[in-house]
């Protein structure tokens, strides 16, 4: 592997398609990136240490670490409060909307998870266009168009299992469901080293849009050439449980879409918060409408006296929970493989 990131104004488009190193380069090299991550002084020979080598396959990789131990835990302890303090009132409008959508816009086609692959990267180049050289801005611009001619509705496919997967995010978080030490393993130690991986985009939430990206191409070239066969099991089980808690958060709510799209006025209105923290505009004339509530039951009322909102957060933890472990799985093994290989470490399997 060269020691030395190749000029993205320079790179041509079949570079942008599944190319890791070019995503993550970009990505290195985005505004908000630069702000977030402090500057990291070179790391410091360690006796035993795997980076000690003076090989030029692994320079490339330990001569300084792309991320921040610290900076990463910062971000990700700041994004996992944002998480918690997410109010429900926000999330449970925010449930209703994407569900309307799948109806009216989508005509409630289930959501099919090859659109992640097609779209992540485009997506997150296009949030940084500007950055980008003309020629391969129009590149860019010619891979979307050729994306939206096969599936015309792929841009609100990709917004939508994002949205969901964001709500699943904070309700885990919310519910006292995750354990922020069990993500560590992407926070510090050799990871901070693997520079093809963009740790700031993945401790940008609990469950990202970024990790699902890798669980789509490990079966496709550069990611098939080092996974190994545990990690193409683990993302199998990860695309099920992900396409089960998508439906399955799409059936929460089935109220008359069509006489009701949103329900952001209501709830603005029954939670002011909302329309300074999320600018959603209170209406004050609008009736209480039919939505899925998402606070957890609790106490012995709540476990004999189910209503059919409440049976349906029960089934939604434990659909959750299957989730996060499956999540969870996935990604650590896959970074697992990424430290084995580009950093030559004898590291066991997960």
């Amino acid at each position: 592997m060269a020691t030395k990131r190749s000029d993205t104004n320079s790179t041509k488009l079949e570079k942008v398609k599944f190319i890791l190193p070019l995503h993550s380069a970009l990505q290195q090299s985005s505004q908000s990136f630069e702000i977030t991550t402090i500057a990291t002084p070179e790391l410091k020979p360690l006796k035993g240490d795997a980076t000690n080598t003076e090989s030029d396959d692994r320079k490339a990789f330990t001569a300084k670490p792309r991320h921040d131990s610290t900076a990463l835990r910062v971000h990700f302890k700041s994004q996992m409060l944002e998480l918690r303090t997410m109010p429900y009132e926000y999330l449970e409008s925010t449930l209703y909307g994407v569900s309307s959508t799948h109806v009216r816009a989508l005509y409630g086609k289930p959501l099919d998870l090859d659109v992640v692959k097609h779209m992540h990267h485009i997506y997150e180049l296009k949030q940084r266009e500007v950055q980008l050289s003309v020629e391969l801005r129009n590149q860019l611009n010619q891979d979307l168009e050729e994306v939206l001619n096969a599936n015309a509705s792929a841009l609100e496919e990709y917004r939508a299992v994002s949205t969901l997967l964001l709500i699943a995010s904070a309700l885990l978080v919310k519910w006292n469901m995750v354990n922020y030490d069990e993500y560590s393993y992407r926070l510090n130690g050799h990871v901070i080293q693997v520079h093809p991986l963009n740790l700031f985009t993945m401790n940008s939430s609990l469950l990202t849009m970024e990790t699902l990206w890798y669980c789509q191409l490990v079966e496709s070239p550069p990611l098939c050439r080092f996974v190994d066969v545990s990690t193409m099991q683990y993302a199998i089980v990860l695309r099920v449980e992900v396409a089960r808690t998508l439906k399955y958060l799409l059936t929460m709510n089935n109220g008359d879409f069509w006489a009701t799209p949103s329900i952001q006025g209501y709830m603005a209105a029954l939670s002011p918060s909302l329309q300074y923290q999320y600018h959603m505009q209170a209406d004050f004339e609008q009736s209480k409408p039919e939505y899925q509530g998402l606070r957890q039951p609790e106490g012995l009322a709540a476990r004999c006296h189910k209503s059919p909102s409440q049976a349906k957060c029960l089934v939604l933890k434990k659909t959750l929970r299957d989730l996060e472990a499956a999540y969870r799985a996935f990604e650590k093994s896959l970074l697992n493989c990424f430290m084995r290989k580009l950093l030559h470490l004898d590291l066991e399997p997960v």
